[in-house]
């Protein structure tokens, strides 16, 4: 994982006019939202929800305001009035960092190889053991974009608008599953035993049969793809002219996760044992016992592929006058 904390860059916003930040669905959704006059943060304040909706937020010095619930699509918080209570004091929006993507996971073993029968006087070859299935995939987990919609960014003692926020916004993409291991090759079957010798009145009729040799064993199955790093949030500041040349002072983390560790061979199996030899008799010799069956050359069928870095998300900003249509 990319040491994050220490990429910080300065956001380069541009102010976009009759565009659809926000669709019809979205502030109908908040129109619908539940209000309340002022939602304090002090401390860290954890909120699950989608859209956070207040006539007020309330920054305290050294504060944190975390969104738990990655799962939506998207997620909005607007006020009528944004307030720092100590606009130079850092204040953090940020992600749930306990989130992260899936690992593959591992292949299932291959098939065992079919034990050798007997033709003729002579055992036969075992069967071969199939490879190893390929490791599972791991995830790749994106985030929601984040939007943040006001009228007004003020400092709380003076009623005023700051010069500067000391405001970090922190959503660096979730880092990519690793691939799941290979499978397990599938052992070779075991060689056919060779029949016994059998005499005659006075000589040996039939000789004894040579055992079959095992089977080869199967590969060790490809290990699998690691998951790409999920993309850091798009980050949507809408709000007045004034709102927005404040914001637009804002730290924003928002770099891609990292690609996950490519899944593993699997080990291959075991070859098969050879036949028994057939027995001897009074006139007849003993026949040859079969050979141990080979480990499969590769003995695996390889890695599978790294994960991609994701992308840095975008931000952008966009008057609130485009959105006569919100109710606040």
């Amino acid at each position: 994982m990319k040491n994050f904390l220490f990429t910080l860059l300065t956001v380069v916003c541009f102010v976009s006019h009759g565009q659809n930040a926000l669709t019809d669905e979205m502030i109908n959704k908040i129109n619908l939202a539940e209000k309340q006059d002022i939602f304090s943060v002090a401390e860290t304040v954890k909120f699950d929800g989608q859209i956070l909706k207040a006539d007020e937020i309330v920054f305290a010095p050294n504060s944190v305001l975390e969104l738990t619930n990655l799962e939506y699509p998207w997620i909005i918080i607007i006020a009528d009035k944004i307030k720092f209570t100590a606009p130079l004091k850092k204040a953090i929006i940020r992600r749930n960092f306990d989130v992260f993507a899936a690992s593959g996971v591992r292949g299932s073993q291959g098939a065992n190889g079919s034990n050798g029968t007997r033709s003729g006087r002579h055992g036969t070859t075992g069967g071969a053991g199939e490879s190893g299935e390929k490791g599972g995939a791991g995830e790749t987990k994106q985030l929601p974009k984040v939007y943040i919609v006001t009228n007004s960014v003020i400092g709380q003692e003076s009623e005023q608008a700051p010069d500067f926020i000391n405001l970090k916004l922190i959503f660096p993409g979730v880092d990519g599953g690793n691939g799941g291991t290979g499978g397990i090759g599938g052992n070779g079957g075991r060689g056919g035993n060779g029949r016994d010798g059998s005499d005659g009145p006075f000589d040996c009729r039939s000789g004894a049969g040579d055992g079959g040799n095992g089977g080869i064993a199967g590969k060790g199955g490809q290990g699998g793809d690691a998951g790409n790093g999920g993309n850091g949030s798009d980050i949507i500041f809408i709000g007045s002219e004034q709102a927005l040349e404040v914001l637009s002072y804002s730290i924003i983390i928002n770099t891609g996760g990292d690609g996950g560790i490519k899944g593993q061979p699997g080990i291959s199996g075991s070859p098969g044992s050879g036949g028994n030899r057939g027995n001897s008799s009074t006139h007849c010799g003993w026949g040859d016992r079969g050979k141990q069956g080979a480990y499969p050359s590769p003995k695996d069928n390889g890695y599978g592929k790294e994960g991609a870095e994701g992308e840095k998300g975008k931000v952008n900003k966009y008057l609130i006058s485009e959105y006569s249509n919100i109710a606040f």
